[in-house]
This record gives C-alpha cells, structure tokens and sequence, in this order.
C-alpha cells in the first residue's frame, strides 16, 4: 500500500471524529484495526477505513454491544447485517414513535399553558376554532352529585382498553348547552386530548369564557356564557366542552386551576 495514502491515527480521528484513545480501544479489542502498524507502535490508517469505521460508530450508537459489533464484523455477511439492522430498525420505529408522542404530549401542554397565562379571564370571546382530533369515552351516568369518581374512572377503564394515552388533558363533554348549565359538574362524557383519537371537536364558531378554581368548579360562568350569547346575537348550537388548561401540573394552589369552556353557537 502507497505509504502516501495512508493516515496517521492523529489525521484519521480528525477526519472521523473518533478519539485516539477510541481507536486504540478499538485495535486492542481486535474490533478495529489499523491498516498498517509499524514496528514503533505507529497506527496508520488508510481512505477505505473510514467506511468501517463509521459502520462500527452506528452500530454502537444502536445499542450494540462492541463484542456483538467484532462478532458481526469476523462473520459479517450481508444476510447477516440485514437480519441485524432489521431487528435494530423495528427498535428505532419504535423509540421514533415514542419520541414523536413525546413530542405532541409537550407541544399540547405548552399551548395550553401560554393560553392560561396570556388569557383576560373576565371577558368571554367569540373565536372561530379549527377541528382538534379527540379521544371520546363512553355516555357516562350520574346518579348523583357524589358519584364523580365512579364514572371518571370507567372513562379511564375504557380509555386503557382503546389504547387510549391517558398523559394528555382529559376534559368533559356536554351535549349542549341546557345540559352544562344544569349539571356542570356532570359531563355526558369524558375526553382525552390524545390527537390520535377518532372522534374530534368540529369545527365552528365558539363561544369561550374562563374562571378559576378547583376541578368542578365553574363559578357564575354558565350564566355569564348565556348573557355573552344575547351580547353577541348568537344562540347555543351543539355541544360544550369544558378542560382544565392550568391544573396541578403547572399551578400549585387548587384555587387558581383554570378551566375553560367551549361552547359551539351560531347567528340568530
């Protein structure tokens, strides 16, 4: 081999971006070796290297054990390598899965959050919504105003059994607005927030009002909805939706959770 071809061990961890100290492991391993070494101990490396090199690097970043990598490289084949980058590419979809769910969970939270901290709480505002993808629990039954928990956790029961990412917000759900104003503390049904869900909050003009407090609490805000609606010459058309967007996850004190509501209307 061209003695002028060939890198020093110094040139080649500049050029790959391995340590020395990484590449001398690697020889002493019998993983890696140097093109040449001559008889002063001096490692030389030459261009072709590099590929293997690299291959070595990924497959460590993989997850790979370095003597599964030597075992792989001594026997390597490529039915070998394609069985063993299969397997590590049904890894990586997975890890890619959980990174992008990861992802949304902390894009939801921060929305919500930047909404409760920019929001006048005593107006109440007629917005125009896009749809928002939504996880839907089963009718729920009240029987009476102790029974909360009970129908809560049968949303959480079924919400499991869909594989159903409970880690998102979880609201309430009100046919109209005759059934929040009654019962606010009584949802038709629960919702989680989980933008992999098949049903969703359509799209539409809504009205939204805000009060503070802890979970079930809605203060004088059905009324001051329903004033809101003459104010605006709008009248109640669908569905409510009622969410905590400030709780316990980034608000210490009970008494200044933020709940909003949603309530979808339309012209007189």
């Amino acid at each position: 081999m061209d003695q002028k071809s060939l890198m020093s061990i110094k040139e080649f961890s500049q050029l790959t971006g391995i340590s020395q100290s990484t590449l001398r492991y690697y020889d002493e391993i019998g993983l890696f070796h140097p093109s040449v070494r001559k008889p002063n101990g001096y490692r030389y490396y030459s261009v072709e290297q590099i590929t293997a090199v690299n291959f070595v690097q990924v497959m460590s970043f993989l997850g790979v054990p370095l003597k599964d990598i030597k075992g792989l490289a001594d026997e390597r084949g490529p039915r070998q390598l394609s069985s063993e980058l299969l397997g590590h590419s049904v890894h990586l979809s997975e890890e890619l899965r959980k990174i992008s769910e990861l992802y949304s969970l902390m894009g939801v939270y921060q929305q919500l959050i930047n909404e409760g901290i920019s929001v006048k709480e005593g107006e109440i505002s007629l917005r125009e919504l896009a749809a928002t993808p939504i996880a839907m629990g089963p009718p729920t039954t009240f029987t009476s105003d102790a029974d909360f928990h009970e129908p809560f956790m049968e949303f959480y029961e079924d919400a499991n059994a869909h594989k159903v990412n409970l880690a998102y917000p979880i609201g309430g759900y009100f046919k109209d607005m005759d059934s929040f104003s009654m019962a606010p503390g009584s949802p038709d049904r629960f919702f989680s927030l989980d933008p992999s869900g098949t049903d969703q909050i359509a799209a539409g003009t809504y009205l939204i009002g805000y009060t503070r407090g802890y979970y079930g609490v809605v203060n004088d805000l059905p009324q001051r909805l329903i004033s809101a609606a003459e104010k605006h010459q709008v009248r109640f058309s669908g569905p409510v939706y009622k969410l905590v967007i400030l709780d316990e996850v980034s608000e210490p004190d009970p008494k200044n959770y933020l709940l909003r509501v949603s309530a979808l209307v339309e012209p007189l």
